[in-house]
């Protein structure tokens, strides 16, 4: 042993790489002699540093080779579901299985089913129950006596049904024109939480799209002082010895309120009011007496039901009703048998009560089917994964045209990269829509001093709550619009440069606003071609209702015809209108403040 470790000692010792071949001696036959001795010397040290160098070197590059293996791409064809999810299992950062079709309707692998309320397909929508609803009399009742809406708010529930199911026929044909647009291969979870996200989408601007209609509506009948032929937001009052006519609002009485609204009551042109629904066993004459504040003025009047209609109320109009309506009576056998005492008519259709029903707005329930079909995979090579925007930006200078960058997302959605935020009027943020405010508005609309009354024509209570319910609407739609916006995606193969990048967004920025102008205008020329074609009576400004008496030739007796005389704007140097309400859309002239005294 000792032998063997002075060998390799010496050997190490006299060891040379660098020793010359024979033939390279020869070569220096003219040359000046040169020291061997010292040139082996020299030639062993540099083997000394060599060799060690040389074994470091391996064992990095050795190192490094078994740290990073070299990466080998293998293709497989004809990829089943079940393969697809084993090969994501065990190489999901890995796995490349790019999409024959990139671009996929939603109506090729989702499959949708409805379900509506069960009031929507029963008889209390039927032309045969809302017509059996229907009392001739029921302009006489008391606002909160069913009889007075009934047929009413069951034409209008029948009315919403189709309404619903209109609008969601058509979110179901917009959802299947939907295309999910991806590069590669979805897992089936990802795919799920991707169809459940836009369905759950598509379910939320429903109600939204409804709602706005509907209370664009309850704008224009309270702003406009529609009155309804039911003498439920107005009546007319017959002063028979002065020959006088009057149309005045009815009155909400509250007692909770403050004493000087309570005392005025809150008038139907105003506020929209609601109370439970019964039925009132009175006399035609006391109710028409008492018929203007409701739902009592104590204590003058407290009426007491006989009955009490379960889920359903009194109203300013039959769409405020059934708007606050639960529809408790229809699944309560009790309460439905209640109405064959109060509405004869139903004794002759066939009838077959049911407990089913719940609520008038329609939902829907969507079950999602995935289906996977034959897939083609072929391989993509990447030569820069995921680059930095700074060496996009320089790959892109060098060669803009020959440059691809493809996403690893095409679609983001909005709200991940913007942020919008809606500036409104100032007034829309002021006292001036406050209801303590529109609240004294009304006190001074019509005053009351020594038995003269005094009235206000100007910017009155109605102007501001219309101001409030514009501004609180138009608050709802763009928050609606604006969430909707968010959860729309940017779709991109590629990467874009800045300047292509602001471009798209602007024109998008650009189309949402207009768009958005464009819904809110649709509504309001709706409104317009309502009431220039139908030409509503209000209880303000575009018609003035008269009486005149006559005597019947034959018995001598007198009697009231009553006429509308069309109204207008007239100059003050002028005798005649100069354009007329019902036939000139545009007849309108400055505001001019005035207080007018009633003897």
């Amino acid at each position: 042993m000792r032998y063997l470790i002075d060998w390799l000692r010496e050997y190490i010792d006299v060891y040379n790489v660098f020793i010359p071949e024979e033939n390279e001696y020869g070569d220096n036959d003219n040359d000046e002699p040169t020291d061997s001795a010292a040139t082996t010397r020299y030639q062993r040290y540099a083997t000394r540093l060599y060799v060690p160098l040389l074994i470091v070197i391996l064992y990095i590059l050795f190192f490094i080779t078994l740290i990073y293996p070299q990466s080998e791409v293998v293709t497989i064809s004809n990829i089943t579901p079940s393969l697809f999810v084993q090969l994501h299992r065990d190489h999901a950062e890995t796995l490349s299985c790019a999409c024959t079709n990139t671009i996929v309707p939603y109506e090729a692998f989702v499959s949708n089913t409805i379900k509506f309320d069960p009031v929507c397909s029963s008889i209390f929508i039927s032309n045969p129950w809302i017509e059996a609803l229907y009392l001739s009399y029921a302009s006489a009742l008391l606002v909160m006596d069913f009889r007075t809406t009934a047929s009413s708010q069951f034409k209008l529930l029948a009315a919403f049904c189709s309404m619903c199911e209109d609008t969601i026929y058509q979110a179901l044909i917009d959802l299947d024109n939907n295309q999910l647009i991806t590069l590669q291969l979805v897992p089936e979870d990802e795919l799920r939480s991707r169809i459940i996200a836009t369905i759950e989408f598509t379910q939320s601007t429903i109600p939204t799209q409804i709602l706005s209609l509907v209370t664009f509506v309850q704008i224009t009948t309270r702003s406009n002082s529609l009155t309804s032929a039911l003498n439920t937001n107005a009546i007319i009052l017959l002063e028979n010895q002065l020959h006088d006519l009057q149309v005045r609002p009815t009155y909400y009485f509250d007692k909770n309120a403050p004493n000087y609204v309570a005392l005025q009551g809150s008038p139907c042109h105003l506020k929209s009011s609601k109370t439970p629904a019964g039925f009132y066993p009175l006399e035609y004459a006391e109710s028409a007496r008492m018929h203007d504040i409701w739902p009592a003025d104590p204590p003058y009047f407290e009426p007491i039901a006989a009955a009490m209609v379960d889920g359903f109320f009194g109203a300013c109009d039959p769409l405020d009703a059934i708007l606050a309506s639960t529809l408790d009576c229809l699944h309560n056998n009790t309460c439905l048998e209640l109405f064959i005492d109060y509405f004869p008519s139903l004794n002759h259709i066939n009838l077959n009560w049911t407990s089913s029903f719940v609520r008038y707005l329609c939902k829907t329930s969507i079950l999602v089917l995935l289906m996977f079909t034959s897939l083609n995979a072929h391989t993509i090579i990447i030569n820069e994964y995921s680059p930095s925007l700074k060496k996009f930006t320089e790959l892109h200078n060098i060669s803009s045209e020959g440059l691809k960058c493809p996403c690893q997302n095409v679609t983001i959605q909005y709200q991940a990269f913007t942020s919008l935020t809606p500036i409104f009027h100032q007034v829309c943020s002021s006292d001036f829509v406050s209801e303590s405010w529109i609240n004294m508005a009304s006190v001074l609309d019509s005053i009351e001093n020594g038995g003269r009354e005094f009235f206000w024509f100007g910017l009155g209570a109605r102007h501001l709550q219309l101001l409030s319910t514009i501004c609180q609407l138009a608050n709802d739609t763009i928050d609606d619009a604006i969430r909707r916006f968010n959860t729309q995606s940017f779709i991109t193969s590629n990467v874009l440069i800045q300047s292509d990048f602001d471009v798209q967004l602007n024109t998008t920025l650009v189309q949402f606003k207009q768009s958005l102008i464009i819904y809110f205008n649709l509504l309001i020329k709706t409104i317009h071609l309502f009431t220039r074609s139908d030409q509503p009576y209000t209880r303000l400004h575009n018609a003035e209702l008269n009486m005149n008496t006559m005597t019947n030739e034959t018995d001598q007796q007198q009697l009231m015809q009553f006429n509308f005389n069309l109204t207008g704007w007239q100059n003050s140097n002028s005798t005649t209108p100069e354009c007329i309400c019902a036939t000139d859309y545009n007849c309108r002239t400055a505001l001019s403040p005035s207080i007018v005294r009633k003897e």
